[in-house]
């Protein structure tokens, strides 16, 4: 049961069957690429690398934990 409630709380973040709801969220992952996308822009080389680095760590993370 909390297995259960914890996926569709989960899902419920980034997916919707209300209209109105989708068109909220693909707003706000409009906004949240735009932010992300001029913060790379300002950012240096040194700092971008950083950046790679940890979004390998997370990737390599959620890997981890589909395969449990």
């Amino acid at each position: 049961m909390a297995e259960r409630w914890a996926r569709e709380t989960l899902l419920g973040l980034s997916e919707s069957r209300d209209p109105q709801r989708r068109e909220a969220l693909a707003r706000s992952a409009a906004a949240h690429d735009q932010a992300s996308a001029s913060l790379l822009a300002q950012a240096d080389a040194a700092q971008r690398r950083e950046a790679v680095a940890r979004l390998r760590g997370f990737a390599d993370d959620f890997r981890i934990l589909a395969s449990r």
